[in-house]
């Protein structure tokens, strides 16, 4: 399970003693935010898969010659997709 789909089963957690409109609030705060949140991962997990694309070409080249151009593309628009808001 990568690190989106943790973040999204995250489970809510609420005081006993609230009523059920405050309880049905937190818990819609609760999805939006985990669902955020999860959003970001896969930006992050976009990143870290195109390093280990490179690290394994890398690997496959004995860390002779530079990453080939469809990779650092890759690489880059992860990192810029994590840059945006």
């Amino acid at each position: 399970m990568n690190l989106s789909e943790q973040i999204r089963k995250l489970p809510a957690a609420h005081a006993d003693w609230w009523n059920g409109n405050e309880i049905r609030l937190y818990e819609i705060g609760h999805y939006d935010a985990r669902h955020a949140a999860a959003e970001l991962a896969l930006k992050a997990d976009a990143c870290i898969e195109a390093l280990r694309d490179i690290v394994k070409q890398q690997k496959t080249m004995g860390f002779d010659g530079s990453p080939s151009d469809d990779l650092m593309d890759k690489a880059r628009q992860a990192l810029a997709a994590l840059e945006t808001p």
